[in-house]
């Protein structure tokens, strides 16, 4: 029409994080990305003879709804492993946030989303051993959107047709090499006896979750 030209500024929609592709890591950042959960791992860390107990408290301070939202297998995974010092694991705890459903038939069997506004707090202990010198804590944190064994289901897929696309039984036969699974939101480590503490980036954790590409499926920690 004759409607005058008006100067606009670019718009970017960061979604939940988990792109398309795992080339798409380099720019998320730059498109807005943020993620949605908040944690924060409380102090003090206390110590008995045999265990080592901390508590995570999981917030969602600005979402207008529950988190995660969209595909109902979506969730957060947060591993909590003790390390010994040849990089072995004594002893791990895991926390899942999301919805929980069977398909055969589909029905919702639980759901632990957190609404807005909601804080929660996770106490666990990590158990010691006395063969084992502990040297650190790792807490790693992943919004998934393609949980394993979904992912497993998917590439077994059998008549994949590529008339449309040529591609397409490659590409879902070999999934996890094209399509991110998830995506890396919170790595920490904590160093024993010291107690200090690292925290990674968020450039970082995209470094890591592009590289999720040249890891085999079962070696994933979703």
């Amino acid at each position: 029409g004759n409607h005058p030209k008006t100067n606009a500024h670019q718009h970017h929609w960061g979604g939940g994080g988990v792109p398309k592709k795992f080339e798409h890591y380099q720019g998320l950042l730059g498109r807005e990305f943020k993620p949605g959960l908040n944690l924060e791992v409380e102090n003090p860390l206390k110590q008995d003879l045999d265990h080592w107990f901390l508590s995570i408290i999981f917030s969602n301070p600005k979402g207008g709804h529950k988190i995660p939202t969209g595909d109902p297998e979506q969730n957060y995974l947060t591993r909590v492993a003790l390390l010994a010092a040849n990089g072995g694991i004594i002893s791990h705890a895991v926390y899942r946030i999301g919805q929980t459903w069977e398909w055969s038939p589909a029905r919702k069997l639980d759901d632990n989303r957190l609404s807005q506004g909601e804080s929660r707090r996770w106490e666990f202990h990590l158990k010691t051993s006395p063969d084992q010198l502990a040297k650190s804590i790792q807490i790693h944190t992943w919004h998934v959107k393609l949980p394993g064994k979904t992912a497993k289901y998917m590439q077994n897929t059998q008549g994949v047709r590529g008339d449309l696309n040529p591609h397409a039984p490659e590409q879902v036969k070999n999934l996890t090499e094209y399509y991110p699974s998830a995506t890396l939101i919170y790595a920490e480590s904590i160093q024993i006896p010291s107690l200090k503490r690292t925290r990674l980036s968020p450039q970082r954790l995209m470094e890591i979750s592009a590289r999720e590409a040249e890891k085999p499926l079962e070696e994933r920690e979703y």
